[in-house]
């Protein structure tokens, strides 16, 4: 018979991270709303449970452990019940590393992979949403276009959190003439024709550090 249940080590961990968030985070959620400030010490705080490293393999300095959807569903949803805006700072660098670490190559992985394994908190972050009323993932405005054996990138971003700290980006873009094909591209924070704007004011989100991108033939 198939069971919906929860296993025993995933209750375990839900009722660890669900104690953490109530007593950790839903304490201190309305002074960082307030000061729309989150303070580096719960960063690291939060860095320190190894939730973007844990899953990274042991050859690049992580803990090796396997690549659990589920687990990782059910740990995000007790943050986020504790409370979304820290819940999202704390874990924008996974935006950046489980993508590399799930479908990057060897090279990006050895390249990119030890920085957000070591014991100081490391930002980076997707970069996805474009700015304006609506937004389509399928019908991406920022584009790559093939220039020799590189992409030049050139459009625009909003909502990448902690971008102003973020040493890279994985930036999401159509491939110029590939019939609809979208590719994530790793660009760091100093790339040549990239700029971050001022932090945006988000409604519901104050503390959450969200900025623009703007790309001009990256």
């Amino acid at each position: 018979m198939i069971s919906f249940g929860l296993s025993e080590e995933q209750e375990i961990a839900r009722e660890a991270m669900r104690d953490y968030a109530k007593d950790r985070i839903r304490s201190q959620a309305r002074d960082v709303d307030e000061e729309a400030e989150v303070p580096n010490e719960f960063l690291q705080e939060m860095w320190e449970l190894g939730l973007t490293s844990t899953q990274i393999s042991e050859e690049y300095g992580g803990g090796g452990e396997e690549n659990s959807p589920i687990m990782n569903v059910i740990l995000l949803e007790e943050l986020g019940h504790g409370d979304i805006t820290l819940a999202l700072a704390a874990l924008s660098p996974s935006l950046f590393v489980k993508p590399i670490a799930e479908q990057g190559t060897d090279e990006q992985k050895a390249a990119y992979l030890p920085a957000f394994c070591g014991e100081q908190f490391h930002a980076g972050s997707l970069a996805l949403i474009e700015p304006g009323p609506v937004f389509d993932p399928a019908a991406l405005r920022t584009v790559a276009s093939k220039s020799g054996d590189t992409y030049v990138l050139s459009g625009s971003k909003s909502f990448v959190p902690l971008a102003a700290d973020a040493s890279h980006f994985l930036v999401v873009a159509a491939i110029e003439g590939g019939a609809g094909e979208r590719g994530a591209f790793i660009m760091s924070r100093d790339a040549s024709g990239l700029s971050v704007s001022e932090v945006e004011r988000n409604l519901g989100l104050r503390a959450l550090s969200t900025h623009g991108l703007t790309l001009e033939g990256v």
